[in-house]
């Protein structure tokens, strides 16, 4: 069997490694034979040409074993393939020559995008696009901005914690971070909105009903066997909301961006078109 074959030949590769012969891949000048499938051969220097430098000689040797199992069942399933399909079903210059076509024409357009996309998007475009599309924006996730402290459960600061998460002066919300700074094992202060449900990956919050639970919360605490975790809910937004300009911000650049993309290729190519008529170059019988 071919595959007995296999394994013969894995297992002189692994007696030659026993030897300690480390010219095993070394091309000689007869080039040794290491497998045949029908009338074509494997050669030793065509195998080393697989085997990366500094692996392990059992990783070289299941790279090896690898490479000849996949190489045996290629060549005898082309061998069959030319066997059994007649020459009309073997010519596939037309698919090649329409591939060829396909990645000709996405080199130019990647060409062309490089070298004339303006990708700047102005704050002022972004806004515009967000207030003339506001209905196609959807949320798919509850989103909140909070305030989230983690402290062990023995800080002689909690006290301290719990009175600046719960204030609502302008001048605590500053110095709580700095006290967070200073004392806590981990924080986060609103900056961005993040999906409620990466917070309750966050901290040991039991939710079942998110939306309801963000209406009627402001401030929350949970613990675990270390740490006690603060949160104050600073603004959400539920999924039957229309999503914040911020949290859609990236995406409209993209949009906007992408946008451009496909109305600069057009443009090229009805340039180069009309160019093309312009200098007789096509004609049309």
């Amino acid at each position: 069997m071919i595959f007995d074959k296999i394994l013969r030949i894995v297992l002189f590769l692994s007696l030659v490694f026993i030897a300690g012969c480390d010219h095993l891949f070394q091309p000689e000048e007869d080039d040794p034979v290491i497998a045949r499938a029908n009338d074509k051969y494997l050669k030793e220097s065509e195998l080393a040409e697989k085997i990366p430098d500094g692996l392990s000689e059992r990783d070289s040797l299941t790279l090896a074993q690898n490479y000849i199992t996949k190489w045996i069942q290629q060549e005898i399933l082309l061998q069959k393939a030319n066997e059994m399909l007649s020459a009309s079903e073997q010519d596939f210059s037309a698919q090649l020559q329409e591939y060829r076509n396909s990645l000709l024409m996405f080199s130019l357009e990647q060409k062309l995008v490089s070298q004339h996309l303006d990708t700047e998007v102005t704050e002022k475009e972004i806004e515009g696009y967000y207030e003339e599309n506001r209905g196609q924006f959807e949320l798919k996730a509850n989103i909140v901005k909070f305030d989230f402290v983690k402290v062990p459960k023995k800080s002689r600061q909690l006290k301290d914690f719990r009175k600046l998460m719960k204030s609502a002066d302008p001048d605590d919300i500053t110095g709580l971070e700095r006290f967070a700074e200073k004392n806590a094992t981990d924080f986060w202060f609103a900056r961005e909105w993040i999906t409620m449900n990466y917070l309750l990956d966050e901290m040991p919050l039991t939710v079942d009903n998110q939306a309801l639970w963000l209406r009627r919360t402001k401030y929350s605490e949970a613990e675990d066997s270390l740490y006690i975790y603060l949160l104050r809910i600073n603004d959400f937004k539920t999924t039957d909301s229309i999503p914040p300009l911020e949290f859609e911000r990236e995406r409209i650049r993209n949009i906007i961006v992408n946008s451009r993309k496909l109305n600069l290729i057009e443009q090229k190519r009805q340039e180069f078109i009309e160019q093309a008529f312009r200098d007789n170059y096509v004609e049309i019988y």
